[in-house]
């Protein structure tokens, strides 16, 4: 991908946004794998939630299902209830604004909680620095193949950005184990496909995601990831550097894609 090719447009046609499922539980017992699911146990001593790991779905029977945009919201309604015991947000993989009905979906890897950085800010509107490769403790991994005879070109990494970074939000990026696979001929078809509004759209060198121009919305906040309003508490999607997803997993969206400095628009910064 050149620079020239990527795509932060505002979107006229746009339909309504379905974010997914928020299921309340009335006891915490079991659980079970399933994708796009984050789930979390309410400690009613204090009111918060302690979420578990992605892509875990407490299962167990009674409860009922309630309107929410997010997993922060998920767990605010499991505490206006006083029977719930846990919550359980299973994601639209195609939340967001969207333009047409024929979406790519793709399906992110759970990030590994036991290989964080131990990243923190000191607020939304308040960064701390962390110097690549110094001030961390996983660095970066990429590997690119070349496979003539599958006509494809795949990266396996970590998705930990090798370059320094500034952190405005609390979530603490994890190693997550990716592997993109492209093609080495792309094929001319008349089929347009959109990309999906959040998640991965493609990848950058170093082998870290790159999301599009909307953000996982927060609480209500706009899903503008390049240009949030001033309302919005996530406003750090425009960064060069990136950031990291409430799921823990570090990632782009501005056309920068870990670049200093606007590379130019013949110049290769991912697939």
């Amino acid at each position: 991908m050149k620079t020239g090719a990527v795509l932060l447009a505002t979107l006229s046609a746009a339909s309504a946004t379905d974010y997914g499922t928020c299921y309340l539980k009335y006891s915490s017992e079991g659980s079970e794998k399933k994708e796009g699911a984050t789930s979390c146990v309410l400690n009613r001593e204090t009111g918060n939630c302690s979420y578990i790991e992605d892509h875990n779905i407490i299962n167990a029977a009674g409860g009922k299902e309630v309107s929410s945009e997010g997993a922060e919201s998920c767990c605010k309604e499991c505490q206006k209830d006083e029977r719930c015991k846990a919550a359980v947000m299973v994601k639209n993989p195609n939340a967001g604004t969207t333009c047409s009905s024929n979406i790519a979906d793709t399906t992110d890897p759970a990030p590994d909680r036991l290989q964080c950085e131990g990243f923190h800010s000191c607020g939304y509107n308040c960064g701390v620095s962390y110097a690549y490769p110094s001030d961390f403790k996983y660095p970066n991994s990429h590997k690119w193949y070349t496979c003539k005879k599958s006509d494809l070109r795949i990266v396996v990494s970590n998705g930990i950005p090798s370059h320094n970074v500034t952190v405005y939000n609390p979530n603490d990026p994890c190693v997550t184990n990716w592997q993109f696979e492209v093609p080495l001929t792309p094929k001319y078809t008349s089929i347009i496909t959109e990309t999906q509004p959040v998640g991965a759209i493609a990848v950058q060198l170093d082998g870290v995601p790159m999301f599009g121009a909307q953000e996982d919305p927060f609480d209500g906040d706009s899903n503008n990831a390049i240009q949030p309003p001033s309302t919005a508490t996530v406003k750090d999607g425009g960064h060069w550097f990136g950031h990291t997803s409430p799921q823990k997993i570090w990632h782009y969206h501005a056309p920068f894609v870990g670049h200093p400095q606007y590379p130019t628009e013949d110049e290769l910064v991912g697939y």
